[in-house]
């Protein structure tokens, strides 16, 4: 049976003046074939986040996501790409 796991980078996003970017998109790619990676709603891994991207809450927040070690084990490196209108769009490479 798949276990859920979540990536040890808090779930959060800020600006570089470590403001909270609200309205943010964060897209998970998996590090090393930058293929868009299977990210589930559910700590039941039954519902996949369509786009493998997250939209930030009012505080910069992007708690509802699970991995499944069945997808990929703990050892996987992931690319997160932050991107909001008017902001410049970042990465966050080798992520786990």
């Amino acid at each position: 049976m798949p276990t859920p796991y979540r990536l040890a980078r808090p779930p959060y996003v800020s600006d570089q003046n470590g403001k909270a970017l609200a309205g943010a998109v964060v897209t998970f790619y998996v590090q090393e074939t930058g293929a868009l990676a299977t990210i589930y709603s559910d700590v039941g891994l039954t519902t996949v986040i369509p786009g493998s991207a997250i939209t930030t809450d009012a505080n910069g927040r992007f708690d509802s996501y699970f991995i499944s070690d069945d997808d990929y084990p703990l050892t996987t490196s992931f690319k997160l790409t932050v991107v909001k209108v008017r902001y410049e769009s970042f990465q966050e490479e080798y992520v786990r």
